[in-house]
């Protein structure tokens, strides 16, 4: 996304507050991942039922929260990098704040024979028993899914 098509995105000072509070998510995220086990740094991501907002994510925020991380992480420059962990994480986190169900999936597959049996993994997030924000739905299903959460 150009700077020009995100400066059109942004429609009020809480859409600033987001794009911030998601850059400044992305920047702690490879240290947190680095001391918490899968399990705990989930639990940590998750927000617990009674602290959760009360009113329903619009369409237009979802829209939003995705656009704002695929900018900061197709940056491509330092920690910004489009990881699919990173990009199902943030995701995670934003949503969930806002009480939209996502799960996050994660799942292995084994690399051709020329990378000498070579696994590989992928993250991605579901919604209703659907891959959500996800370009190449057909991929996902070369993967074996080792780790849902929530379950």
């Amino acid at each position: 996304m150009k700077l020009k098509k995100l400066y059109q995105s942004i429609d009020s000072v809480n859409d600033i507050i987001l794009l911030f509070e998601i850059c400044a998510f992305i920047t702690i995220l490879p240290i947190i991942t680095r001391f918490l086990s899968l399990e705990k740094l989930m639990k940590l991501l998750t927000p617990a039922n009674e602290k959760m907002n009360n009113t329903k994510i619009s369409v237009s925020q979802i829209e939003k929260t995705v656009k704002f991380t695929d900018f900061i992480l197709n940056r491509n420059f330092w920690i910004y990098k489009k990881l699919c962990i990173k990009r199902a994480l943030t995701l995670y986190y934003f949503l969930r704040k806002k009480r939209f169900e996502v799960q996050v999936f994660y799942g292995v597959k084994k690399l051709d024979v020329k990378y000498n049996d070579e696994i590989t993994g992928h993250a991605w997030l579901v919604h209703r028993g659907k891959m959500f924000a996800e370009n190449d739905h057909n991929s996902i299903n070369d993967f074996t899914v080792t780790y849902v959460y929530p379950t």
